[in-house]
């Protein structure tokens, strides 16, 4: 297992089950949700064509892989909206991952 730390939040992934722990709280996630949390690690805006590669989301025209990852980056948002964390999105570029004030 791995940890990073992002905002005041510690993210431990667990790459054989494809867990992500935030703090002691489990989220399960589908292997190309995994990937993408994977994308965020470094901090800072992860770029569309990045996320895209990374979740091997990147046959078919562009409309079509952005649609994917928007659909993917939506059901993350699901998952860890209960523990404080938010995706943002950053128009033309990316999504940032970032903690909430109101936990």
């Amino acid at each position: 297992m791995t940890s990073y730390t992002i905002d005041s939040y510690t993210l431990t992934f667990d790459q054989q089950h494809r867990l992500l722990f935030i703090a002691d709280a489990v989220v399960k996630l589908t292997p190309t949700e995994y990937q993408l949390m994977l994308g965020f690690i470094d901090g800072g805006v992860a770029q569309d064509e990045t996320l895209a590669r990374r979740a091997l989301l990147t046959e078919g025209p562009t409309n079509t892989m952005r649609a994917n990852l928007e659909k993917h980056i939506n059901n993350i948002r699901k998952k860890i909206r209960r523990y404080g964390l938010r995706i943002y999105r950053v128009h033309g570029y990316g999504y940032v991952l970032a903690g909430h004030a109101n936990r």
